[in-house]
């Protein structure tokens, strides 16, 4: 008796199994889940975790500007953000000569002709021409935009009269005060020469481009480097803007509203898609709850019906007990679909822009979102 039981369990375990095959369809599952399922990442991929990222970016901001980077660089809303900041204006200046007072009286009394003033003059419009105002300006705004902060240094070059300003490595820098002129103080890691990996004839070249207290600075820290790798830079030729107190590239968070926008793209075309998508769905016959076909046969008619009508993305083959049918997975919606273009506003919302700044059709709104965006800047 123990027997016959047995092999009636096991006999439902077999039959349970069979149909368990048969509504799973293992292959065509894994040949379309297959093909969405990404390596895992250690990208941000949820609007929570940009706003968790920048939390935690108070006390270390080095993973949100290596972000920043890759985003600035991958994503063409987020770059044109940041290139619109950095571009909207045309900067030019103008030179005014002035007096230089000095408590010596004969060099007070002491007059210059009007040649030599000339030859000062158009020395000293050299040297703010070699700054390069035009170019160097956006250069470091988009530093300061992506990263959200810029380390500059100022070198001078006697023989040519130009002055030219290098932008630092911001994982090299930190801010450590401000001066009386609302500069600010700015401590270098001398270590970064060690890691460009360079021999010793390509640093000395290198050291050429940098202020003569860079190479000043690294013989020192070479000589010990536990406790000079940071030092101090001169106030007067090194200094830094900040966009906040913690070097925090503040537009870093549209990336949650970019990311949102991307996954409604992804609902709305499938979506579409689905629309031309169809449900197959094949009937077994019974009579008085009992199955005329046994499973194995179920089966067969199963994988032969699939061979025919499954023969891409677009057909989809279900087995049960009755009538056949075919039924569209869905169906049309003709109404407007408003949380994708009401997600795109929100990147600019985010940013702090009016977003027909950049889609709007309209020349009076472009015109409005101009002299407001200036004035804010």
């Amino acid at each position: 008796m123990a027997k016959k039981t047995d092999d009636n369990s096991q006999f439902r375990i077999n039959r349970a199994s069979k149909i368990k095959e048969i509504y799973a369809d293992e292959t065509s599952n894994n040949r379309r889940f297959g093909r969405s399922i990404s390596a895992a990442s250690n990208d941000l991929t949820t609007a929570a975790q940009v706003r968790e990222a920048l939390t935690k970016a108070i006390n270390n901001n080095s993973r949100v500007i290596e972000l920043s980077q890759q985003l600035y660089a991958k994503n063409p809303i987020y770059m044109q953000i940041i290139d619109y900041l950095c571009n909207m204006f045309t900067w030019n200046y103008k030179v005014t000569p002035h007096k230089v007072y000095t408590k010596s009286k004969a060099k007070a009394r002491k007059t210059i002709n009007e040649q030599d003033y000339k030859m000062i003059y158009n020395y000293m419009l050299e040297i703010v021409d070699g700054i390069s105002i035009e170019t160097k300006f956006p250069a470091m705004l988009q530093k300061l935009f992506v990263e959200g902060a810029v380390y500059f240094a100022t070198v001078s070059d006697e023989e040519s009269l130009l002055i030219e300003t290098i932008l630092l490595p911001t994982r090299y820098c930190r801010k450590i005060g401000d001066t009386q002129f609302g500069t600010g103080v700015i401590e270098f890691d001398f270590s970064y020469f060690d890691d460009l990996g360079l021999t010793k004839d390509n640093l000395e070249l290198l050291f050429k481009s940098y202020p003569k207290e860079f190479k000043t600075c690294y013989n020192k820290y070479k000589k010990d480097v536990s406790n000079m790798r940071w030092q101090q830079l001169n106030p007067f030729f090194n200094s830094c803007l900040m966009m906040n107190e913690y070097g925090i590239p503040t537009l870093f968070y549209i990336l949650g509203s970019i990311l949102d926008y991307e996954k409604y793209q992804d609902n709305e075309l499938e979506r579409n898609e689905n629309l031309l998508h169809y449900i197959v769905v094949q009937t077994m016959p019974h009579y008085e709850d009992k199955l005329i076909f046994e499973m194995d046969e179920v089966k067969e008619l199963h994988h032969s019906m699939r061979k025919i009508i499954d023969k891409g993305d677009r057909t989809r083959l279900i087995t049960t007990f009755g009538d056949i049918k075919v039924e569209h997975v869905s169906e049309n919606d003709t109404a407007e679909n408003q949380v994708l273009s009401k997600s795109f506003q929100a990147i600019f919302n985010n940013a702090g822009f009016n977003s027909g700044l950049f889609t709007s059709e309209s020349v009076t709104a472009l015109k409005m979102s101009l002299l407001r965006d200036r004035g804010f800047v």
